[in-house]
């Protein structure tokens, strides 16, 4: 994996990008062997504190839609993003 980090706003934002990738592989034991494709895989987070105490954050995960399998016959989870805010006190 390979990640860049961000900060700006003296601290108080900041961008995250990680890129996770995988080569083509066979996975199972014996005869049961199913080949796997190879892979890369891109994840952007973002979080600002807009107050002390009060963060907001976005994550997006697998930003390209990559289909893939990291065991066979398990998908792994397709393009999504959350938020979220973060309260401590």
């Amino acid at each position: 994996s390979f990640s860049l980090d961000y900060a700006f706003d003296e601290g108080r934002g900041g961008l995250n990008a990680t890129l996770q990738t995988a080569a083509k592989h066979e996975d199972g034991f014996f005869v049961f062997r199913t080949p796997l494709d190879g892979r890369a895989v891109l994840n952007l987070n973002a979080r600002y504190r807009v107050a002390d105490g009060l963060m907001l954050t976005v994550h997006g995960q697998n930003v390209f839609d990559e289909r893939y399998q990291e065991a066979a016959g398990f998908n792994a989870p397709r393009a999504g993003v959350t938020g979220g805010i973060a309260w401590t006190f």
